[in-house]
């Protein structure tokens, strides 16, 4: 009985031991990176003075390396993968923005367009640079559509109907609201919803034209000397204070989107010997079902949303990021609303399986100080587009190193396509890197930290990303696809 005993445990220490030689085994092809990444993250003391999340795995493979992966931090940026993943999944690559122009019937004989004159939009964020090189393109081609039909008056008023986005302009958390990133979210949207302010000689020009913008001058002298261009907090008036000895240009968010671009409108009417009999204004709620019984005199697309989404992600244009936020829900439930979208995202992760303990959602951009996301969920949208229909166009979407974007003059040489995310005292990247055996590996690294500078935080991603890159063992798992990039 005894020996019989001593048998049984031998051979179960065998198998112990031959399940650890296994394991041991399986894990040695990656073993060195994740000991390479564990040294980077964990030994630095700098570091450690913040927080950290971050998860690195094979495509479809194992994961390499971990740490808080579902910490959720500032993501900055990054915030922008889960607007892009979630727009692509809602939406498709081939979305298109729709802005149709509506009216009454025209009178041949006198010119007249029976009003009111309705500018429908949908959100689309293209009519600005990057798209256009003249932003108002699309609305000087609507005023010449309806000088080519013979109309000289539009009597009535010319109004925006923006009811497909809520009038909530800016996301809670936003820490400035006059910046040049920091324009306002709205239906119909001009110029990125910014005007240029120059003042030159004494004189000032503000881009585009708009009586609803109007400009007051405080102490303005024609000499040198400091100036100050700043808008009201509550209005789209634009205080000029100071010395205008020399040229200075200044670029600023308007305060409502809507008005602005139909008052830019109707200055076009005008130049182009259209007269406009009533006032350019808003919809009132029930005005928007107005459109039921109208013409459509003329409709506008833009381009795919693949190529909103390249101009988004490469440069990393919050304006474009909003504008896309809301066009999820819009979509979805007819009306865009920030709230709205950050339900669609929710619901996608819990059909997902992806975990959203402590994730907070205020904006499509990650301008937001309240936004909260993790390393794991980043990395969980990221290996999910991957393996979409959309994946290789996602990732041409990114900016790739030394080439492109934002990454254009960063990490030269290696082999990646990554999301890059910068506020103060926050940095992060996120995207896929292919290492020495050719085999991809998605990564997302959210650092938060305040007691040195976002160079400092960079360069620990640099350093966890050229690792990847530079390791050469293949790591074994059953299945890897590969995409082809452009």
């Amino acid at each position: 009985m005894l020996y019989k005993r001593y048998y049984k445990l031998f051979i179960l220490t065998i198998a112990i031991c031959f399940l650890y030689l296994c394991g041991a085994s399986y894990a040695a092809p990656y073993s060195s990176l994740t000991a390479t990444i564990s040294n980077i993250v964990n030994n630095d003391s700098i570091l450690s003075a913040g927080k950290v999340s971050v998860k690195i795995k094979a495509l479809n493979g194992p994961v390499i390396y971990s740490k808080n992966e579902d910490l959720t931090l500032v993501p900055a940026s990054n915030m922008k993968v889960i607007t892009s993943v979630a727009a692509l999944d809602r939406l498709g690559e081939k979305y298109r923005y729709k802005t149709v122009l509506y009216g009454g019937p025209i009178n041949l004989f006198n010119g007249t367009l029976h009003g009111p004159l309705m500018l429908s939009g949908t959100g689309d964020p293209t009519w600005t640079y990057g798209f256009f090189d003249n932003p108002t393109e699309v609305l000087e081609k609507m005023a010449d559509y309806l000088k080519f039909l013979g109309v000289t008056t539009i009597e009535g008023d010319i109004i925006a109907d923006d009811l497909a986005f809520d009038r909530h302009f800016i996301p809670d958390g936003w820490k400035n609201e006059q910046e040049c990133y920091t324009s306002p979210v709205g239906a119909l949207a001009l110029n990125s919803n910014q005007v240029s302010v120059r003042v030159w000689n004494s004189r000032v020009f503000v881009y585009p034209s708009a009586p609803e913008v109007k400009v007051v001058k405080n102490n303005f002298k024609n000499s040198c000397g400091d100036m100050f261009i700043n808008r009201d907090s509550y209005s789209d008036t634009i205080f000029i204070n100071g010395y205008a000895g020399y040229d200075y240009t200044r670029i600023l968010p308007v305060y409502n989107p809507s008005l602005f671009t139909i008052s830019v409108f109707k200055e076009i009417l005008e130049k182009n010997g259209i007269k406009v009999t009533g006032q350019a204004r808003e919809a009132s709620l029930f005005e928007s079902f107005y459109k039921n019984g109208m013409y459509k005199w003329y409709e506008n697309q833009s381009c795919y949303l693949i190529e909103i989404m390249k101009q988004m992600n490469k440069e990393s244009d919050n304006f474009l990021a909003e504008q896309l936020f809301k066009t999820i829900s819009a979509n979805e439930v007819g009306i865009g609303t920030f709230e709205g979208s950050k339900k669609i995202i929710l619901d996608f992760c819990a059909r997902a399986g992806i975990n959203t303990t402590g994730v907070e959602i205020y904006d499509g951009s990650g301008l937001s100080l309240k936004d909260r996301i993790s390393a794991g969920m980043l990395s969980s949208f990221l290996e999910y587009i991957y393996n979409s229909d959309f994946g290789p166009d996602f990732m041409n979407t990114l900016a790739r190193a030394g080439i492109d974007g934002t990454l254009k003059y960063r990490l030269s040489g290696v082999p990646l396509y990554a999301k890059t995310g910068t506020l103060d005292g926050y940095s992060s990247l996120s995207g896929y890197v292919k290492t020495k055996a050719g085999q991809w590996i998605v990564f997302a690294i959210i650092l938060n930290n305040g007691a040195c500078g976002t160079g400092y935080l960079k360069e620990v991603e640099n350093n966890i990303v050229t690792a990847i890159a530079g390791y050469s063992e293949k790591i074994d798992i059953k299945k890897i696809e590969d995409i082809v990039v452009n």
